[in-house]
């Protein structure tokens, strides 16, 4: 509501935009949702351009998140309806949304053995495929995810496995998923460095775990 709020009553245009691309990231409840597909599908703003299509695919991406109806068939659309070089990246990006495990398990089974896929492309789907929303589902690919790590190590860029972790790692919200990064980090015969990131990221699990034990309710 805050966002919204902001959103309506930006002086700016900047601000205008800072205050929608938060909403597109956390929307959640009902209101939150109309809210993006009002934008959506109307009009821009007197004095504003259309949307971006960066803009539009993260908002088709929250709406996936939250498996809202029609949001499979507005990316469809998008897909086509949008242009630009980075469309296809987009859309790629955003389909990882989607709330089927089937889906992020194929996302996952391509990053891991398709060598042609760009790493743009695979950072950029990243967060979409581990959506906090969708840790049941995405809890299965835990473990391969952690145990490709050296393989990702050899094949990427520096800062690539800091990437894949937060978003692997950033997605769980519990107890059994600690046990599985924390076994990873034990792992005899894994580099320092990559010991020390995954003990990073499980700290923020084991902060996420401890919060919500004390406040979910």
């Amino acid at each position: 509501a805050a966002l919204i709020e902001r959103m309506n009553a930006a002086a700016t245009r900047g601000e205008r935009l800072q205050a929608m691309r938060a909403l597109a990231d956390c929307a959640y409840s009902e209101s939150g949702l109309a809210t993006l597909i009002a934008l959506l599908d109307g009009p821009p703003r007197d004095g504003d351009a259309a949307l971006a299509p960066r803009d539009r695919f993260a908002m088709i991406e929250r709406l996936l998140v939250r498996n809202h109806a029609g949001a499979g068939a507005r990316l469809a659309v998008e897909s086509v309806r949008a242009s630009g070089e980075d469309t296809a990246s987009y859309a790629f990006a955003a389909a990882a949304a989607a709330a089927d495990a089937s889906i992020k398990a194929r996302y996952v089974e391509r990053f891991l053995t398709d060598t042609a896929l760009a790493e743009d492309w695979i950072a950029e789907a990243l967060g979409p495929l581990n959506a906090v929303e969708h840790a049941g589902m995405t809890a299965p690919l835990l473990d391969r995810a952690l145990g490709a790590l050296p393989s990702l190590k050899a094949r990427h860029k520096i800062f690539f496995v800091g990437n894949w972790l937060a978003a692997f790692i950033g997605g769980q919200d519990n107890e059994a998923a600690l046990a599985i990064v924390r076994r990873h980090a034990g792992i005899e015969h894994l580099d320092a460095d990559l010991r020390l990131k995954v003990l990073e990221y499980a700290d923020g699990l084991a902060r996420t775990i401890a919060i919500r034990a004390r406040f979910a309710r």
